[in-house]
């Protein structure tokens, strides 16, 4: 800064300066000090010239750490540019979908809308259709936001963490029933079947059931403005409640990997403390909640709520991801032109060894939420996506 300074003298044909504004001075020499309340700034004058550095100050209020080097300063010579990828883009390796770190985790969180639609979780019937988007939206993970890509739909304008979890991990839980989307689709597809071939009338003309092997009757799960189509699929109620039982609860196991506040792996320590993460529990009318700890210098660890392991934060870690919303979409244009940022949420990216479990396993299995449609309903009562 000094030799800035001698520069612009000597420009001006000037040899030195009297400096005597009190923030000049602590611009200038980077010095600090308490000699006004409120304000870092110190009473003192500087004198500088080509071969004068002179600094005039009562010498009774220098301490020996002031006198200390205690770092260094840089000069940036460009802005600090922010995170510009999106959480969409790190996953999917900028849409390609082939992130051998990633990809695991990005295809439990492409919803398929069609079946979240079919299932009966979207009520096609008495909803109009910008309501069935606003119903079908909280049951995405990813939105077209304005976005240049895609952005979390449940991110707003905060700061964030989500743990992802290695292949082997994701590939431990399926195998202990946690469902993928192919198998909620070939579950989805061996369940409907033609209205005319399932469909029985009761003895009152007006409830529509089917008869199973046993002969005993169940709740057939069908629109029925269309009972008279040939072509009419439908579902037993015992399908449809197990359907939605079952993508519930992949999405609230994605979900849940997604905590509020963003924590680093750091040389700083901190003690057990819990995060709100985006799956939500309506028994307790919480969030559901993980908790983190960094016992100490560059080890960062995750539990979830229910007493499971402790998982290192381990491979990519520290990944920084935004989502930004624009006041129109940015997608396919070259320049951001009259376009303006009009949100950001910031997220940072840790690789976890292990699942999260927004629900205690009961006998090690994802699967046993939807063993009966009594547990389902259960399920269904207490996790619903809100």
């Amino acid at each position: 800064k000094i030799d800035r300074l001698l520069q612009v003298l000597e420009n001006n044909d000037a040899t030195a300066m009297l400096v005597t504004a009190q923030d000049d001075i602590a611009w200038l020499l980077n010095l600090r000090g308490n000699d006004v309340a409120f304000t870092p700034v110190v009473i003192a004058y500087a004198y500088i010239g080509q071969n004068n550095r002179d600094l005039f100050i009562d010498e009774n209020k220098v301490t020996d750490e002031q006198n200390m080097s205690n770092g260094t300063t840089y000069i940036l010579d460009s802005p600090i540019i922010p995170a510009s990828n999106s959480v969409y883009s790190i996953l999917t390796n900028n849409g390609q979908n082939n992130s051998e770190d990633y990809e695991a985790f990005y295809q439990l969180c492409t919803v398929n809308e069609e079946i979240v639609r079919a299932c009966g979780l979207v009520d096609e019937t008495n909803l109009t259709t910008a309501q069935q988007r606003a119903e079908m939206k909280k049951y995405q993970i990813f939105i077209s936001d304005n976005s240049p890509d895609y952005n979390v739909q449940f991110f707003n304008n905060f700061r964030y963490t989500i743990f992802v979890p290695t292949k082997e991990a994701i590939d431990d839980a399926i195998s202990k029933g946690l469902p993928t989307w192919d198998e909620i689709e070939t579950y989805w597809e061996d369940s409907v079947g033609l209205y005319t071939d399932l469909a029985k009338l009761d003895d009152t003309g007006n409830r529509y059931y089917v008869l199973n092997n046993n002969k005993t009757k169940d709740t057939l799960w069908v629109d029925e403005s269309k009972v008279n189509d040939p072509e009419a699929r439908c579902m037993l109620h015992k399908d449809s409640v197990k359907l939605q039982s079952m993508v519930t609860y992949l999405i609230n196991f994605v979900r849940y990997h997604f905590a509020d506040n963003s924590v680093f792996v750091d040389k700083s320590t901190f003690s057990t403390t819990d995060y709100v993460t985006a799956s939500y529990d309506n028994d307790l009318g919480l969030f559901c909640k993980i908790n983190i700890r960094r016992p100490q210098a560059g080890v960062l660890e995750v539990q979830d709520a229910n007493g499971g392991n402790w998982y290192q934060a381990t491979g990519k870690v520290n990944v920084m991801a935004r989502d930004v919303t624009c006041s129109s979409t940015p997608a396919g244009k070259t320049t951001m032109n009259g376009i303006t940022i009009d949100g950001s949420s910031f997220a940072v990216i840790h690789q976890i060894p292990g699942v999260l479990n927004h629900k205690a396993l009961e006998g090690g299995r994802h699967d046993s939420q939807w063993k009966s449609v009594k547990a389902a309903e259960r399920y269904l009562k207490r996790f619903a996506i809100h």
